[in-house]
């Protein structure tokens, strides 16, 4: 694709790479290349329409937004990366029987140690009975849980993505800030970003936007658990996320830009290709095969990128610094979009590259 222009090489790889999807539900994807950006969006139902401004549940991505907290509290002074989370829980919480305290750090780039998810919920709480349980729970509630969790290996030593470790780190940085976790969010990160339409508020019930979809089709309710809210309660728009985005490949001026830039920089290195930062996972972008993708690649650029999936909602964000590439893919099921989103990623990078040694003959 040399010789075309950026807005063109989006709109190549967007028509070909996203097509209806099979099952009914919406899909969009967004991508940025150099000063260019594209959305696209389609559906397989009237009452599904969906644009850039459709507003999507974006699951576990919410953990990178969580991160990003934790650096820019960390940059104003009012918390330490290396401090205990003990120190900023309740002063009656038991932490769980273990020998080295987890620091903040630790929960954000998933090596503390802690289990996927509170004790007695599965991985995936698909459940009537669990979704009840967790949409009645509170802070406090899981707090109350730590005495019984079961540390998974020492802090520091592994990595091991959980939901409880995120959620327990959004709510300690609240607390320490004298605040909810949802208006800090708000107030730190997605008001400085501009991110006007990105959100930890549910929808009233009855609320006509759209509305997230099982694997065979049905409407769920919306992913609504205070208790696990900084884990991936919030809610965006494909153009907040591809301004999002932006800000990581850019560096905005302002009180942001060390927080994005720390959160993320590696942090955590599992002694393989995958790295952590402060809820950001970074791989070499040919680290996995994906059918249509190529193989895998030595010398591959850094891909800094999350994922999310809830009942009815996945999403996928991820970005390119060497290149400048950005993808943001929702869908309005419980699917992953994963595979689209790098396969896109992918496409865009390699197209950049051969832009760039063109340009040097």
């Amino acid at each position: 694709m040399a010789g075309t222009s950026a807005h063109e090489r989006l709109a190549t790889v967007l028509g070909r790479r996203v097509r209806p999807p099979r099952r009914r539900h919406a899909l969009v994807a967004a991508a940025l290349l150099g000063g260019s950006e594209l959305v696209r969006g389609v559906s397989t139902a009237p009452d599904d329409p969906v644009d850039d401004e459709t507003v999507f549940e974006i699951g576990s991505i919410t953990k990178v937004f969580n991160g990003i907290l934790l650096a820019a509290c960390a940059g104003r002074g009012l918390v330490e990366l290396d401090e205990p989370l003990r120190a900023l829980l309740p002063s009656t919480t038991r932490m769980p029987p273990e020998g080295r305290e987890i620091t903040l750090a630790q929960p954000a780039s998933h090596s503390s140690g802690l289990p996927r998810m509170p004790p007695g919920v599965p991985p995936i709480a698909l459940g009537r009975r669990h979704q009840e349980r967790l949409r009645s729970s509170t802070p406090d509630d899981l707090f109350a849980t730590l005495p019984a969790t079961r540390i998974r290996h020492p802090p520091g030593r592994r990595y091991h993505y959980s939901n409880l470790g995120a959620a327990l780190l959004g709510h300690a940085i609240a607390r320490r800030a004298e605040t909810t976790w949802e208006e800090l969010v708000r107030t730190v990160a997605c008001e400085p970003l501009g991110l006007a339409a990105t959100s930890a508020v549910i929808p009233p019930e009855g609320d006509p936007g759209l509305g997230g979809r099982s694997w065979v089709g049905r409407r769920v309710p919306p992913w609504d658990f205070p208790a696990l809210a900084p884990a991936g309660v919030l809610r965006s728009t494909a153009r907040d996320m591809l301004s999002f985005l932006r800000a990581n490949l850019d560096d905005p001026p302002g009180t942001l830009e060390r927080a994005l830039t720390l959160a993320r920089s590696p942090r955590f290195d599992t002694g393989g290709d995958l790295q952590v930062g402060l809820g950001w996972h970074i791989t070499p972008l040919h680290r996995t095969p994906l059918p249509g993708a190529g193989s895998p690649r030595r010398n591959s650029p850094a891909m800094v990128w999350h994922n999310g999936l809830t009942l009815g909602f996945g999403s996928f964000a991820g970005f390119v610094p060497a290149t400048g590439a950005g993808v943001v893919v929702l869908a309005s099921r419980f699917r992953s979009v994963t595979g689209l989103g790098i396969r896109i990623l992918r496409e865009l990078s390699e197209d950049a590259a051969a832009q760039a040694r063109e340009a040097r003959r």
